[in-house]
């Protein structure tokens, strides 16, 4: 299926949305057993947005989660995550569905901040991120950046590192993420000085748990 990409400004997930004909025929076919939550392949030209240099064919996963976009050639992304996924506006894409059972259920993700002041925001919002990030996100695969919102202004970038038990999953309750600190880097003349008062921070890998979901999930019909 092929379609056309209608950026979101105020998108605060990363969910997709589908054209209305095709959430119309998800909500009553007979063997949608009241499909939820689809995978999606996507398929697209890769430009970089500042210098219009590339056009290579790039393959990212994404997830839809129930809403519909407002045309029926359109499927509308979030403009943070179209951003790190390297998308721009009306950029024409190849949507295909996959079945659930090809994107297995997460077990343990590894992800690191993409900038350092990435990993200081999310040491302050570590409690946060815990509880919502299912609610921004479902599919996760290696070598992908995420845009975790903390709020409307404020984005965490992640890169997704490794995925178990595959390099494409599902991210379910109980799913664990462990996060590799990227702690700023101290001059050689102050480091010493804390370390004569023992304030050194010592960053550690976070580890979270992620915490349960309210949507029901089926199959893919499409």
């Amino acid at each position: 299926m092929n379609l056309f990409v209608s950026l979101k400004h105020n998108g605060t997930n990363n969910f997709v949305t589908l054209p209305p004909h095709i959430v119309h025929s998800l909500f009553t076919s007979s063997t949608s057993n009241f499909v939820t939550y689809l995978p999606l392949e996507v398929e697209w030209v890769y430009r970089d947005i500042e210098s219009n240099s590339g056009g290579e064919k790039r393959i990212g996963y994404l997830g839809w989660a129930g809403e519909a976009s407002s045309s029926r050639d359109t499927i509308e992304i979030s403009s943070k995550f179209a951003e790190c996924l390297g998308i721009r506006e009306g950029t024409r894409v190849t949507l295909k569905s996959l079945a659930l059972s090809t994107v297995p259920s997460a077990t343990l993700i590894h992800v690191e901040p993409k900038e350092i002041d990435d990993w200081e925001i999310l040491e302050l919002h570590a409690g946060f991120a815990e509880e919502q990030l299912l609610n921004q996100v479902k599919v996760l695969y290696e070598g992908m950046i995420l845009p975790l919102f903390i709020n409307s202004s404020t984005v965490v970038k992640l890169k997704v590192i490794k995925t178990s038990p595959s390099k494409i999953v599902t991210l379910v309750p109980n799913a664990e993420i462990v996060v590799s600190p990227k702690p700023r880097k101290i001059p050689q003349k102050e480091t010493k000085e804390m370390n004569g008062n023992n304030l050194v921070p010592k960053s550690r890998e976070k580890v979270a748990r992620i915490q349960s979901f309210s949507k029901e999930f089926s199959s893919s019909v499409f």
